[in-house]
């Protein structure tokens, strides 16, 4: 998998979906191997579709963010830390 998204709207889907889960990892909401939403879960939210939460998901793994698991679901990856710590460039990600 590429690890570009070429069309606006999947960009703007994977950033959002990449702050929702940084957002979580650092407000402790979520930890390491925590089921996340389905892909027919988000795409039923207003202005979300199928196609592009798929390709979000799939760049979100290949970051390391997500395991996507088949049919069991996507989950969130275990996240590297020093000291109990998240690692500065994944604290950094998280949006303002």
């Amino acid at each position: 998998m590429s690890r570009t998204l070429d069309h606006p709207a999947e960009a703007r889907l994977a950033d959002l979906l990449r702050g929702r889960l940084l957002a979580g990892i650092h407000t402790g909401r979520l930890a390491a191997v925590d089921r996340l939403p389905s892909y027919r879960e988000i795409s039923d939210e207003p202005g979300m579709v199928l196609r592009a939460v798929a390709r979000a998901y799939a760049f979100l793994e290949a970051e390391g963010l997500v395991e996507v698991r088949g049919r069991s679901g996507v989950f969130l990856a275990e996240q590297k830390r020093v000291g109990g710590r998240l690692l500065a460039e994944t604290r950094g990600a998280v949006p303002a």
